[in-house]
């Protein structure tokens, strides 16, 4: 004998499968403008980083890459399908475009460089943090590139 209940305890099992696997795949969208080049030449590589191993400059340990054509002084990218959670993004202006961030000799970079978040000090992931947490907001980070000891 069935009952009224099965129906309504249906509906709700598949409710909640419906938004645990919507709460499970939670993306969104992070915008970059890298400003203030001196040049249009060479490409931006932008890497985006899920925790402070390698933050800022090793690129083989970034979450995701990207290399970036520089027009009128500017490059714009997005990372698209991210997960929520905490992230930081750094970028360099590859002028000579080898793939590779230059450092002179005591290891700092030779190239325009940038990170999202506060400046100052030394660069960390902590400072560059940032959360992504609602799937239609886009983040949008600024970099002012600087030169160091070039």
């Amino acid at each position: 004998m069935k009952t009224k209940k099965t129906p309504v305890i249906f509906s709700f099992l598949i409710i909640t499968v419906l938004i645990i696997s919507q709460a499970v795949h939670a993306q969104g969208t992070i915008d970059v403008e890298f400003y203030g080049l001196e040049n249009n030449k060479g490409k931006v590589i932008l890497m985006l980083f899920n925790n402070e191993e390698g933050f800022p400059g090793k690129m083989d340990q970034a979450y995701q890459r990207l290399e970036v054509k520089i027009k009128d002084q500017k490059a714009t990218a997005a990372f698209i399908d991210i997960p929520f959670g905490t992230y930081a993004v750094s970028a360099v202006h590859d002028e000579n475009d080898n793939g590779e961030i230059e450092k002179n000799f005591m290891g700092m970079p030779k190239e325009n460089v940038g990170m999202s978040g506060k400046s100052g000090g030394r660069p960390s992931f902590e400072k560059a943090a940032f959360v992504i947490s609602q799937e239609e907001t886009l983040q949008k980070l600024a970099f002012e590139p600087f030169k160091l000891f070039k």
